[in-house]
């Protein structure tokens, strides 16, 4: 698994299942690829999961994976052409990507083969965008910091603006996925934005590699984890590292959380007591499976074929009933659960973040691009509605952003997020204005 995917919540162009296992040499490795690739598009997906090694067959059945492949066409187009071919190789094995340009966008398809020549990985990835490297602001100065410590440090970037006095902070807790410290998507990098943009407004921003990104090999046996390894316990020692840091006053430090990071934030909140102020951008106050289901309704709504993803729906729809069934074993295989452990699930299920919320004593700010179709206004209605009364409680929607709170017009798409652009500046200022309104 690329723990957890971030078809679920943030991108859903993307899905990945991967045993994540190393693999192995072979004589012919890109051939094998190409091959891999022809059978999926022939409609041939069982033929592709015969190769299989067992614990990919468990994660994958041949029947999702022809579901997958066919919404994965839905959302990005026909294929078009290869744009370029690479095989990485060493005693433990062999990862061939291959570069594919579809009809809406490009994709890397990432192949590992086992010893034994069977397929111990299958993805499908952003194509990295290259870009000229940004300059840091005027008046900023950027340190290199480590979260965490342990089993789990992370490389961490902190942003100042320059000077000697205290300032401010705030924590940036990703979205879905193995996200880096900018949660970068093709040519975009929100969370660079939002650090550059606060720093420049006198806010110390705190950005690190997520664990599933920097960790991923050694993560992806675990059947046991949930979003307290994954997100919370880095969060709060993000929040640890800031509040001891000599250009930091540890009586204003906040954490803003994405996407997952926004509905965990009350959860990170409820476990630390050195927390400011909650920011929460595009947080879902609903069930993540219900969300899934709707994301994938909304592909197949604006697909030039709605009829041909009803199948892959239905099994969307069946996997997600069982992700809320209480009775849920936890030997479930997660190739029967969206991609993650029942372990994953069975946690988030006794999460209510809204409820959580609304014990906390710290202030909340909760923003919506009303654009967004991944986490949407029923959630901002969500925050609003469970929230109302309490005191200290922010709301604010803008309705020409998207879920990466990025301009645009017309109905959102997994294309767009391909389009260069930067985090809206009317939010980071909201942002900047809220947190320097408080004591």
């Amino acid at each position: 698994m690329r723990f957890f995917p971030r078809l679920v919540l943030f991108f859903s162009v993307l899905f990945v299942f991967s045993s994540f296992q190393k693999s192995a040499q072979t004589s012919e490795p890109v051939a094998h690829a190409r091959r891999i690739l022809e059978l999926l598009q022939q409609g041939k997906a069982t033929d592709v999961a015969r190769e299989f090694n067992a614990q990919m067959a468990a994660a994958l059945p041949s029947e999702t994976l022809g579901q997958v492949w066919s919404r994965m066409g839905a959302q990005v187009g026909a294929f078009k052409s290869e744009l370029s071919q690479q095989a990485a190789g060493s005693r433990a094995g062999t990862t061939v990507t291959l570069g594919l340009q579809f009809e809406r966008t490009a994709l890397n398809m990432v192949v590992s083969f086992d010893a034994d020549n069977k397929i111990s990985g299958l993805q499908f990835v952003p194509r990295p965008v290259e870009a000229a490297a940004a300059a840091l602001p005027a008046g900023l100065v950027e340190e290199a910091v480590t979260v965490g410590a342990g089993d789990f440090p992370l490389p961490g970037t902190l942003t100042l603006p320059a000077g000697a006095g205290r300032v401010p902070a705030i924590v940036l807790v990703h979205g879905s996925g193995p996200e880096d410290r900018d949660e970068t998507l093709g040519p975009n990098k929100p969370f660079r934005d939002l650090a550059w943009g606060l720093a420049s407004r006198g806010i110390a921003v705190l950005r690190y590699e997520k664990r599933t990104k920097q960790y991923t090999a050694k993560l992806a046996t675990s059947s046991t984890i949930t979003v307290q390894e994954e997100t919370i316990e880095d969060a709060i020692f993000a929040v640890q590292t800031l509040r001891r840091h000599t250009r930091i006053d540890a009586s204003h430090v906040f954490v803003l959380g994405h996407s997952l990071g926004g509905m965990l934030a009350p959860r990170i909140a409820s476990q630390s007591k050195e927390i400011s102020g909650l920011v929460i951008l595009a947080g879902n106050s609903r069930p993540m499976a219900d969300l899934l289901v709707e994301q994938v309704e909304y592909m197949a709504s604006i697909s030039p074929d709605p009829a041909a993803q009803q199948a892959a729906i239905a099994t969307i729809r069946q996997q997600a009933a069982r992700i809320k069934d209480p009775a849920l074993p936890l030997n479930t295989p997660p190739g029967e659960l969206l991609g993650a452990p029942a372990s994953y699930w069975k946690d988030l299920n006794a999460y209510k973040p809204v409820a959580v919320a609304a014990t906390l004593t710290v202030p909340i700010l909760v923003l919506q691009g009303e654009r967004d179709y991944q986490v949407t206004m029923k959630d901002f209605e969500g925050w609003r509605e469970g929230l109302k009364g309490r005191s200290g409680a922010t709301f604010k929607s803008y309705p020409d952003l998207n879920h990466a709170f990025m301009t645009g017009t017309g109905k959102s798409t997994p294309a767009e997020y391909q389009n260069p652009g930067k985090v809206a500046e009317i939010v980071i200022a909201d942002i900047a204005a809220w947190i320097k309104a408080i004591p």
